[in-house]
């Protein structure tokens, strides 16, 4: 080759050479970003309360972090199927992946009640390819729930009550014709201490 081709070709090649040195850095900025990110993910999924597991489209978990395998009570490698089957949960798999999207149920483990709300995730085509849960413990909201529900029933027996008897002692005045003096003022004292009863109810 003549000197004049030659440092074309040099040039060239040291034209391609710096093209592919800034395509490298670059492509180890994004790596290094990726990679932080990814700790970051991670760093957060360690530590939160709430259980998180990421089933590929198969029921393989790919991901499943501390809160989770406590929660679900998971000391061994398991999937989609053999979690759920064991606490008699009417969750699909194949529902959620193919038709509703979404799936939410409460499971009692132990003395332990828990929100399951279940999601699938699609790929770059906008097909499903798995499937994520998030683990609420619910146990102290359903025990609130309860007392309410039974302070709701007390009250509600405490307000009856009362009224009833009024009502009985006012439809017995109406109904009497010749209704004795010692009676009347026995009924009214009676409906008197009743309304007081309800006041401080």
């Amino acid at each position: 080759l003549n000197p004049k081709k030659r440092r074309k070709k040099k040039t060239e090649l040291d034209s391609i050479i710096n093209i592919i040195s800034v395509m490298n850095v670059e492509m180890n900025q994004k790596l290094n970003e990726v990679n932080r990110q990814k700790r970051e993910i991670e760093a957060i999924l360690l530590h939160m309360n709430d259980g998180i597991v990421a089933f590929d489209e198969k029921g393989n978990i790919m991901h499943i972090n501390p809160a989770a395998k406590a929660l679900l009570k998971i000391d061994k490698e398991s999937n989609f199927e053999e979690i759920f089957s064991r606490f008699d949960a009417n969750i699909k798999m194949d529902a959620i992946l193919y038709l509703d999207n979404t799936a939410e149920e409460k499971i009692v483990i132990g003395d332990k009640t828990i929100n399951v709300f279940l999601a699938s995730y699609k790929d770059e085509n906008d097909l499903s390819s798995g499937i994520i849960a998030v683990i609420q413990n619910i146990t102290e909201h359903v025990k609130l729930d309860d007392m309410r529900k039974e302070f709701v029933a007390d009250v509600s027996h405490e307000l009856k009550t009362p009224i009833t008897s009024m009502r009985v002692l006012a439809d017995s005045l109406i109904l009497g014709d010749n209704v004795p003096v010692d009676i009347y003022r026995e009924f009214m004292q009676d409906i008197s201490d009743e309304i007081d009863r309800e006041t401080k109810i």
